[in-house]
């Protein structure tokens, strides 16, 4: 049999008052002979500016005239697929971004298949919400 080893202590690696605040190091040097600046301000937050793409999939959402919210099963070997129909757009508008948020935001999976999007499983509920919320004028589940 072997000897039985005892619980081991953990040995602290940062100082008691949490990690050094000081800007001096490897990376700071190397930053500083680059041209970045070091900021004192710890509450500074960095500048967001809009992201086109999901500014251009809400115009999408607000332009359609209706959207249609739907389930098939055709095609899809017995699977359920809630089907996203917009009515009312033109065909340069873009429904790959909406397609792209909507699997990002809704948290499944989401694809174009000709103008309609093709959202995995039985997601009517969660998507008429989601469109009400971004700003639809009429969802119709069909």
């Amino acid at each position: 049999m072997g000897k039985a080893k005892g619980k081991q202590r953990r040995q602290p690696t940062s100082q008691p008052n949490g990690p050094a605040q000081n800007n001096s190091g490897p990376l700071a040097e190397l930053l500083l002979a680059q041209g970045f600046t070091l900021s004192s301000d710890a509450s500074a937050e960095p500048i967001k500016e809009p992201n086109k793409e999901r500014t251009a999939s809400l115009d999408v959402v607000v332009r359609a005239q209706r959207w249609i919210v739907r389930i098939s099963k055709k095609g899809r070997g017995g699977r359920v697929a809630t089907l996203l129909s917009p009515r009312g757009l033109s065909e340069q508008d873009d429904l790959s971004s909406l397609a792209l948020r909507i699997r990002k935001q809704i948290g499944c999976g989401a694809s174009l298949e000709g103008t309609d999007i093709v959202v995995q499983g039985d997601q009517r509920q969660r998507l008429e919400l989601w469109l009400l919320k971004q700003g639809a004028r009429t969802v119709t589940q069909g």
